[in-house]
């Protein structure tokens, strides 16, 4: 038996590290997947396998956005090479999603006795996404350039985790209750962290990749959230506001928001830093605005009870209504999308 990692991102390779090894969860023979750009600890693990390629993807237009995915792909090949010797043992997978080409590969193709672990990333297991609120563009150019490059991907089908099927043991979640498939979810424990004074100052938290799907509907929902911002009780005690950009997709203009809040001090975090360590190591706002990102659900059960109770975390979910149900059971503010 060994274990295939997949940490590609922070947040994945510390709960990998801080969590799952000290408690057992990856055991045997213990094979990291991660980017040369992350820090890992080699003690670890028996055999890391670096992919030399920066895990944000920044691309301004739709050709930017294929020739990354496109290296990405390759990157990906040159891994599988590697790996070949290892086919024929039985595999954990431990993994984040299927709409990922080097996942959806060591998941369905590489080994006939694989079994999955899932990592929770971020919104994705808490309301029923799958495969048809992806972009077939980016799924039908991702098969195309796998097959190039030999490696097959799978049209998976329901959530996009892959958490429905049978080969999938189950799921580690922070909040098993309201995972989908809770019967399948176990709880992640996490440290919880307190603040000792939250500033007034507001954070607003970018999802730059709903723009690489349609970039004048992002542009004009986030007018939409400016304004939301503009009316609230809490912007007039502020004083600075930040904005912190996803690592993927296009950059904002600065000039954007500095036009949209001409009274105000606008600080552009320019940094691949963790938001949520970022928030709480620096940041401190009592007030933050999104669409529906994951980090707010990250800051929330990350806080304990008394910072949870200073907390004005609003919310405009941008496609998915499903998430209001569980915005709502964590007492968010729901921001009404009047288009």
């Amino acid at each position: 038996m060994i274990s295939i990692v997949i940490g590609l991102s922070l947040h994945h390779l510390k709960v990998f590290e801080e969590f799952f090894i000290p408690r057992g969860i990856i055991a045997h023979k213990k094979i990291l997947i991660t980017s040369d750009k992350l820090n890992y600890d080699e003690n670890l693990w028996d055999k890391v396998l670096i992919i030399n390629l920066s895990p944000n993807n920044k691309s301004n237009t739709k050709l930017e956005r294929f020739r990354n995915i496109s290296a990405k792909i390759k990157a990906y090949s040159k891994i599988l090479k590697s790996m070949k010797h290892y086919k024929k043992e039985e595999i954990k997978l431990f993994y984040s999603s299927l709409e990922d080409v080097l996942s959806n590969y060591l998941f369905f193709y590489f080994s006939e006795k694989t079994e999955g672990i899932i990592i929770e990333d971020g919104v994705l297991n808490y309301y029923n996404h799958d495969i048809r609120m992806v972009s077939k563009v980016n799924l039908i150019f991702k098969k195309i350039i796998s097959i190039i490059y030999g490696i097959n991907f799978k049209f998976y089908k329901g959530h996009t985790s892959g958490i429905d099927y049978e080969k999938s043991l189950h799921q580690y979640v922070r909040d098993p209750y309201s995972a989908v498939r809770p019967e399948k979810s176990k709880k992640m424990h996490y440290e919880k962290r307190s603040v000792n004074s939250l500033s007034n100052d507001i954070l607003i938290i970018g999802q730059e990749p709903y723009a690489n799907v349609d970039r004048k509907l992002y542009y004009k929902k986030l007018d939409r959230l400016t304004k939301h911002i503009i009316e609230s009780k809490d912007y007039n005690s502020s004083s600075i506001i930040y904005y912190k950009s996803h690592r993927n997709g296009p950059r904002m203009p600065h000039s954007y928001l500095e036009n949209k809040f001409l009274d105000k001090k606008i600080v552009f975090l320019n940094t691949d830093d963790n938001i949520e360590n970022l928030y709480f190591d620096v940041l401190k706002t009592k007030v933050i605005f999104t669409f529906d990102s994951s980090a707010v659900l990250n800051i929330y059960l990350g806080s304990n009870d008394e910072t949870r109770g200073e907390l004005i975390i609003n919310v405009m979910p941008f496609y998915n209504s499903n998430l209001v149900r569980l915005f709502s059971r964590m007492r968010f503010n729901i921001l009404k999308d009047d288009f």
